[in-house]
């Protein structure tokens, strides 16, 4: 079209493409490509100073790729509610004959879609902005949930855990719709929503996966037998940093001076530690804080030598 009506005066050419191509959009790389490329189109004909303007369309309500109620929920989770037509229709009229060769013209919720501070999307939030959480996420990591449980227990956690964001990113309203043994093709899953299970897992996980993991993993069963080994073996990796950690620590309190008074302040904060690390009574606490006051420098360093296993 741009080929065969420039020998002609037009008095606009308007395209359609996407807002996929403006902003991206998860799993559709080679979607965004191509309305991109047809903005780029746009772009060289104003150069050549010949009309055209791109509008670039977020989702519509009703027919089209955006139907659907669960392609519309995980949009407008995602910040992007489909806009009624007679809006946008509205909006066309006014972009159609503007001076800016590419308009997004979409119904976003800035705060939702932006997810937190992001320096490019700054200018369009309010300044009262705030990052909004999942809610599907605790303060409380998914380690510290799992550390307090038997085995069958962490196992039924972890299969929860994965049916949940399942049924979230499907649009069910509940978990006991999902059959923890189907593949996740079987259940609804597509390239989009993949993507998005994935990023909710890892997010309240604080695990790495793989775009494929749902295929790696095909049944939420296999999915969570891998989240689980995945959060234990993190656990035993942070074993050893921790006795690291504990050596650097003696390293530094052995060089502190004898007449320095940052070894009072040192022979406090070891008792507040132990006293969590042990989980004493107030009492007990109280009855180790006072040893530890009477205590002289050479008593508390061999204290340290001992619990450290050093000689």
């Amino acid at each position: 079209m741009d080929e065969a009506t420039r020998g002609l005066e037009l008095d606009a050419f308007v395209v359609f493409s996407s807002m996929a191509g403006v902003l991206g959009s998860p799993g559709q790389a080679n979607y965004a490509a191509a309305n991109a490329a047809l903005d780029g189109v746009v772009s060289a004909r104003r150069a050549a100073g010949l009309p055209a303007v791109s509008v670039a369309w977020g989702p519509w309500a009703g027919a089209g790729m955006a139907a659907g109620d669960a392609v519309a929920s995980r949009q407008a989770r995602g910040g992007v509610p489909a806009m009624e037509p007679s809006a946008a229709v509205e909006a066309l009229g006014s972009v159609a004959v503007g001076e800016a060769a590419t308009v997004l013209v979409a119904d976003i919720d800035w705060r939702r879609f932006a997810g937190g501070p992001v320096p490019l999307l700054s200018r369009l939030l309010p300044s009262d902005s705030t990052h909004v959480e999942d809610d599907g996420t605790s303060a409380v990591t998914v380690a510290e949930q799992l550390a307090g449980l038997a085995a069958v227990q962490q196992e039924r956690f972890t299969v929860d855990l994965v049916c949940g964001h399942a049924a979230r990113v499907l649009g069910h309203a509940a978990t006991q719709v999902m059959d923890d043994t189907r593949a996740f093709t079987e259940l609804g899953f597509d390239s989009l929503t993949a993507v998005e299970f994935r990023n909710g897992l890892s997010a309240e996980t604080g695990l790495r996966l793989s775009a494929t993991v749902i295929f790696d993993y095909p049944t939420p069963v296999a999915l969570a037998g891998h989240l689980l080994s995945q959060v234990r073996a993190v656990e035993e990796d942070s074993r050893p940093q921790v006795l690291d950690g504990l050596e650097q620590l003696e390293a530094s309190i052995l060089a502190i001076s004898p007449d320095d008074d940052l070894r009072a302040a040192v022979r406090t904060r070891l008792h507040v530690m132990l006293s969590k690390l042990d989980n004493t009574s107030t009492d007990e606490a109280s009855e180790a804080s006072a040893k530890l006051k009477s205590a002289t420098d050479d008593e508390i360093f061999q204290f340290i030598h001992e619990e450290l296993g050093r000689s």
